[in-house]
C-alpha cells in the first residue's frame, strides 16, 4: 500500500510539474488492479509547447492539429474545453476566436494543460472538474469519471420519488459513488433525503466528501470506506438503514473487455471501479443477493449494467432465495438505445 500511495502522490504532482512534457507509462501491482501514470519523459520533437501566438483562433487550431496528429480522441473538443477552462468559460461557443487574444500566462497554461492531454490524460482530469447535470464537481485520478449514462441513472432515481412538502425523510445507499455525483445530485434534488455512500477506494471516499462539502450537502451524507463483498461491511450498512433506495454504477466490464479499453481509461482510471470479473457481474450479483437485508418493504434498486446483463440478472433472481421478495421491474435503455439500467423492487 505504501508503494501505491507513493505512485499516486507522484502522479498527482504531474499537474504541478507540467512545465515538463508528460509520457504515459503504466505500473500494475499483483496486490491490486490499480494502474496509474508513473513515467515522465520529454515528448517527441515537433510538439506545440512553443505556441506563442496570442490569437485564440491560432492557438485553438494549432492544438487541434497537434491532437489530430497524435490521434487523440475528440481533438477539437479537447482543445476547446482546455482553452475555455483557462479563459474561465465552459465552452468557446460565444467567444469570438478571431478577435480574442490570450495573455502570455494564459498561453503558457494552455500549452501545459494540452501536454497532459497529449499524454492521454482524460480532459476531465486535465481541467480537474466536470459538469454532472447542473452540478460542477471536482475530478481527480484515479477516481472514475461519471459518464452520460450515469447522469441518466441519477435522473431515473429521482423519478422514483416525488418531491412534496409532506414528503417523508427518504434514505438511500450508493455503492461505489466515485466522485459522489449520484449521491450529491439526489441530496440536492430532495431536501428531505439523507444517504450513505460506500466505496472501496480511499481516493473515491475523499473526493466524494470534498464534492459533497462544496455543494453543501455533506451534513446529509455519510461516506464510508469498505468492501461491499464483506459480510461485516453489509452488517455495518444495515445499522444505518433500512434504505428506500440502493443505487450503484458498479464495475461491470468483463475481464476480457478490460484488455481493449482506451488508454485514457486503462492508464488513468481505477481498475477496481471498472473490472466486474469474468462475466462483469461480481459486484452486481452480491448487491442483488444482499439488498433485501438493507431495503425497506417497497424499496428500490437501480443498477447501471452492461447491455447483456439484464437476462443474467433475471437468472440470478430465479436461482436465489431473494426471488420471492426482489423483482426485476423494468429494464431501461440508455440514450444510445442499449439496455443499460435495471430497476428492481423489494416486495
Amino acid at each position: 500500500m505504501m508503494i501505491l500511495h507513493s505512485i499516486f502522490r507522484r502522479a498527482c504532482k504531474i499537474r504541478k510539474n507540467i512545465c515538463k512534457n508528460v509520457y504515459v507509462g503504466m505500473l500494475c501491482t499483483k496486490q491490486s488492479k490499480f494502474c496509474f501514470v508513473t513515467a515522465v519523459r520529454s515528448h517527441s520533437s515537433g510538439s506545440c509547447t512553443d505556441i506563442t501566438s496570442c490569437c485564440l483562433k491560432d492557438v485553438f487550431e494549432q492544438w487541434t492539429k497537434e491532437f489530430e496528429l497524435h490521434k487523440i480522441s475528440e481533438p477539437k473538443t479537447s482543445a476547446e474545453i482546455i482553452i475555455a477552462h483557462v479563459l474561465g468559460y465552459k465552452t468557446l461557443y460565444f467567444v469570438d476566436k478571431k478577435y480574442t487574444t490570450l495573455t502570455t500566462s494564459e498561453i503558457n497554461t494552455v500549452n501545459k494543460l494540452c501536454q497532459l492531454r497529449l499524454a492521454r490524460m482524460p480532459v476531465q482530469y486535465v481541467i480537474e472538474e466536470w459538469d454532472f447535470h447542473d452540478l460542477t464537481l471536482k475530478m481527480r485520478p484515479p477516481v472514475l469519471i461519471p459518464r452520460p449514462e450515469t447522469e441518466e441513472l441519477a435522473s431515473l432515481c429521482t423519478k422514483t420519488f416525488t418531491q412534496t412538502e409532506d414528503m417523508p425523510v427518504r434514505t438511500f445507499l450508493e455503492i461505489g459513488p466515485g466522485t459522489g455525483a449520484i449521491s450529491i445530485y439526489l441530496l440536492k434534488t430532495f431536501s428531505k433525503m439523507c444517504g450513505v455512500a460506500l466505496d472501496i477506494s480511499s481516493h473515491a471516499c475523499k473526493l466524494t466528501s470534498e464534492n459533497a462539502a462544496t455543494v453543501g450537502v455533506s451534513d446529509r451524507l455519510s461516506v464510508m470506506e469498505g468492501d461491499y463483498h464483506l459480510d461485516n461491511v453489509v452488517q455495518q450498512l444495515a445499522k444505518h438503514g433500512p434504505y428506500d433506495l440502493i443505487v450503484s454504477n458498479p464495475p461491470y466490464i468483463t475481464a476480457e473487455e478490460m484488455k481493449n479499453l482506451q488508454p485514457e481509461i486503462l492508464w488513468y482510471e481505477d481498475h477496481q471501479a471498472l473490472d466486474g470479473g469474468p462475466d462483469g457481474l461480481n459486484l452486481i450479483r452480491h448487491i442483488i443477493q444482499s439488498s433485501t437485508q438493507l431495503l425497506v418493504k417497497g424499496g428500490h434498486v437501480w443498477l447501471e449494467v452492461a447491455p447483456q446483463h439484464p437476462t443474467s440478472i433475471q437468472n440470478i433472481l430465479n436461482e436465489s432465495d431473494c426471488n420471492r421478495k426482489l423483482t426485476l421491474v423494468e429494464v431501461v435503455k440508455d440514450v444510445f438505445g442499449k439496455n443499460r439500467f435495471c430497476h428492481l423492487q423489494y416486495s
